[in-house]
């Protein structure tokens, strides 16, 4: 049932996507420029290496030769890792603080702004209050900050789960029935991994808005994951629909627009997670909330009641 009112809410709430997709630009504008500026001398290291026409060379087999696409990028990719290998001494520095730059100020940044999209989803949900996105992100930076910072340490662990299955995957395979066996292995891996993040992650912002953001935010994170764990297989199951809905929807209509769509479809799926958690720890702690100016849901044991107002 969370799954169906988080998309309810999504359309209902849509108008947020709009001021999402503004913060996600104005940040990604940002944080390439600064990393493109930091990272120049590992750019003209690949550039001299050949790494960029090799994989330049891969979007072209898409065209061309689509039965090579997979063993053509599977060796650019252990040639990038081969090459940055190999200059290490000289890129050090400029690996060191690109990766930061990407992995941690672009993570916090993101970061806050779901923790301010949670926010306003909250209030919405549990008085039917609207606030404003600009106010509620500068009147809460320092609670989304700690918020973002714990969910940062949290989903280091899977994205270094991540990492390494791909690597693995280009490292691997080789003809044609390894690429086969290997993207299902990945997608699967990938897919679990991403709603095992979801799930674990799902109580955070409700319990974290509900103590009015003055706590501890690693301590909301453990308490809110207590309700989660007693109805974990529902809310694990149910993340695994998100996840499929999520990738479904970026990778088809961007395919399709030629990547146009994914400016409204990639902070949608911001917006539609946030919803999906907050609705899961209400649903778990069976808290009542509002579905629409007139609706309320209430979360029964194998049900959601819905009443009107």
């Amino acid at each position: 049932m969370s799954y169906r009112n988080s998309v309810k809410l999504l359309t209902a709430n849509f108008n947020v996507v709009w001021k999402q997709l503004l913060y996600m630009l104005v940040i990604c504008l940002l944080s390439f420029s600064i990393t493109y500026a930091i990272a120049l001398p590992i750019i003209h290291t690949l550039d001299a290496e050949g790494v960029f026409s090799q994989f330049s060379q891969v979007f072209s087999n898409i065209y061309t030769k689509p039965g090579e696409v997979f063993s053509a990028l599977s060796a650019a990719t252990s040639n990038l890792f081969d090459v940055i290998h190999a200059n290490f001494s000289s890129l050090a520095v400029s690996l060191i603080f690109s990766m930061l730059f990407i992995f941690v100020v672009y993570q916090l940044l993101k970061g806050i702004s779901y923790y301010n999209l949670s926010s306003l989803m909250y209030m919405k949900l549990t008085s039917n209050t609207t606030i404003g996105y600009t106010r509620n992100l500068i009147a809460n930076l320092w609670p989304s900050l700690r918020f973002a910072f714990t969910r940062l340490v949290m989903k280091i662990p899977f994205a270094l789960i991540k990492g390494l299955t791909l690597l693995a995957f280009f490292r691997i395979v080789s003809s044609p029935l390894s690429i086969i066996l290997g993207l299902f292995i990945v997608s699967l891996v990938l897919v679990l991994l991403y709603a095992l993040e979801i799930s674990i992650c799902a109580g955070h912002a409700a319990k974290y808005l509900s103590q009015g953001s003055t706590g501890s935010s690693f301590k909301a994170f453990f308490a809110g994951s207590l309700p989660i764990l007693k109805r974990f297989a529902k809310v694990f199951s149910t993340a695994i629909m998100v996840v499929l809905t999520i990738l479904f929807v970026n990778i088809l209509l961007g395919i399709f627009t030629i990547g146009v769509a994914l400016l409204i479809t990639i902070p949608a799926s911001q917006v539609f997670l946030s919803l999906f958690e907050l609705t899961s720890y209400f649903g778990c702690t069976k808290e009542r909330y509002y579905l629409s100016n007139t609706v309320i849901a209430i979360p029964r044991d194998g049900e959601n009641k819905q009443i009107e107002q």
